[in-house]
């Protein structure tokens, strides 16, 4: 509309043309607020279910309770958002009770054990499949629960047993974050890739060096004349070692019997991929950001360091000096436990033999 001057216009109609004319509000609605006003807390008609159910989305609400179910479905929503009572997805931890909870976190950590000395990257299908290793690991975690009396929830198992499964596999990736956390943290300042005034070239190429021929891995020369190459590891990864595996979390791998005198070689294996392929990340770009760094699962990476590893293993030499070095590592990771991990009558939680 185009306005011309000294002509009186109806602003007012002109509005009005283009908007809706101001009406009423309904009466299911004032009776709505009314209602609520009254009794701010009032008994919802169609009280939201914590189940796997579908989540009622108040579709078949009438036109006259319109209000009370969206106030229903709204307080649902919020609540489901602050996972107050929980989720309704069976394939989340938070979805189980407190003492079923604690059963999976158990299987987790046999899980992870799997995890490092077993088989790195398995199949998703196969390991949550009927009869994969997940499954068997429950089934038989809930024996052991029951050997020592341990009270479980009923009403989930075998409903969930599928859900529990995927519960399980789903920490293959937790697991393995947590390394990468740890290493990208600890293999810049091992290797001093990110010091004072360097420069991203300068950085590529240090870090190329170290990949190149697997510097990286040598170990601190020593007299024998064998020993520029004293062995398949680096402070990187017995830092990376000690942080992950003898922390004080409940999902430590050193309380299992593998764990306690020595550090087993496909763990460190693990470990020693993970350091090359975030040293391959600084040979390409020069820096990696901890936040956003993507470090892929390689297991060709994986295979070839098995093959040098086991070279140093089987040397007459070197072999005897790396067994030596992966029990010290043990032994440091296992008196770092603290008096907080020891309960007040001097038990530990470590004492269980969960195997």
């Amino acid at each position: 509309m185009i306005f011309q001057p000294n002509i009186n216009y109806n602003l007012l109609q002109h509005h009005y043309s283009k908007n809706r004319w101001p009406r009423s509000p309904s009466p299911s609605y004032l009776t709505g607020v009314c209602g609520q006003q009254s009794n701010p807390h009032p008994k919802p008609k169609r009280p939201c279910k914590n189940d796997p159910s579908p989540a009622n989305d108040g579709s078949d609400c009438d036109d006259d309770n319109e209000f009370e179910c969206n106030s229903v479905i709204q307080s649902c929503a919020t609540k489901k958002n602050k996972n107050v009572k929980g989720t309704t997805n069976p394939t989340t931890l938070r979805f189980f009770p407190p003492l079923w909870i604690r059963l999976l976190d158990f299987v987790k950590a046999n899980f992870r054990q799997h995890l490092a000395i077993v088989a790195p990257f398995p199949q998703r299908e196969l390991a949550i499949d009927e009869g994969g290793v997940c499954g068997e690991m429950i089934a038989k975690a809930i024996v052991y629960w029951q050997e020592q009396e341990h009270q479980l929830e009923k009403g989930y198992y075998p409903k969930f047993k599928a859900e529990m499964a995927i519960v399980i596999f789903n920490d293959t990736a937790t697991f393995r974050s947590k390394i990468k956390q740890v290493a990208l943290t600890m293999v810049p300042l091992e290797y001093e890739l990110v010091s004072q005034g360097g420069t991203i070239a300068a950085v590529k190429v240090k870090a190329s060096s170290l990949i190149r021929h697997s510097l990286f891995l040598h170990g601190v020369v020593d007299a024998h004349v064998r020993s520029s190459s004293s062995s398949s590891s680096s402070s990187s990864s017995t830092s990376v070692c000690l942080r992950v595996f003898y922390d004080s979390g409940s999902k430590s791998l050193r309380q299992f019997p593998a764990f306690r005198k020595t550090i087993p070689h496909n763990t460190v294996i693990l470990v020693t991929t993970i350091v090359q392929n975030i040293l391959n990340i600084y040979a390409r770009h020069g820096q990696a950001n901890t936040k956003q760094t993507n470090i892929i699962d390689s297991e060709v990476i994986y295979k070839k360091i098995a093959g040098l590893f086991k070279h140093v293993k089987d040397d007459e030499y070197h072999g005897p000096k790396l067994h030596k070095m992966l029990q010290s590592w043990t032994q440091t990771g296992m008196n770092e436990v603290t008096m907080s991990d020891k309960d007040e009558d001097g038990s530990s939680e470590w004492e269980v033999d969960l195997n």
